[in-house]
């Protein structure tokens, strides 16, 4: 079931009640009204003048600064690749379907692994999703990946 107001919207079922706020800068009102600054950093809040009129109150946007500056790693120093199969040789197929195949993701712990042992300093894994995330290292838990990968790079790993 879901129920709206102005805010937010509330998700409820049977064992569940989640609250979305549709309303951010009522939110944001609250953080930054007591304090004399507050500062947002990220990579992905471009243009950032957009992100203003999204998260800060009309009345506190005159006095919002903002400074953009170039990525700090050099681009000869990012490698993106695209590959359609792991070490085993199966394919990759991450669809919602297939997503959860626990040879699949085996495979991409090995591929990790592989790449983690001729890139000099760090590597850096997205999810889709956390509860995805959460999925793929407890399988690679159990598959001693992680301990492998342990052995290789220091992990962290950001939890919501």
């Amino acid at each position: 079931m879901e129920v709206a107001d102005h805010d937010g919207l509330f998700l409820v079922s049977a064992d569940e009640l989640k609250y979305i706020c549709t309303n951010v800068i009522k939110a944001m009102r609250d953080v930054l009204e007591p304090c004399r600054a507050v500062i947002f950093c990220g990579g992905t809040m471009s243009p950032i003048s957009e992100t203003i009129l999204q998260l800060i109150p009309e009345d506190f946007q005159s006095r919002t600064l903002s400074k953009a500056v170039d990525h700090i790693i050099s681009p000869t120093n990012v490698n993106i690749s695209l590959l359609a199969t792991g070490p085993s040789g199966a394919k990759f197929n991450f669809s919602f379907e297939s997503r959860f195949d626990c040879k699949m993701i085996k495979d991409l712990g090995i591929t990790l692994l592989n790449y983690s042992k001729i890139i000099p300093a760090g590597v850096v894994v997205f999810f889709a999703s956390f509860s995805y995330m959460e999925y793929v290292l407890d399988t690679w838990l159990s598959q001693n990946v992680m301990a492998n990968l342990s052995d290789i790079k220091e992990v962290y790993i950001y939890m919501y």
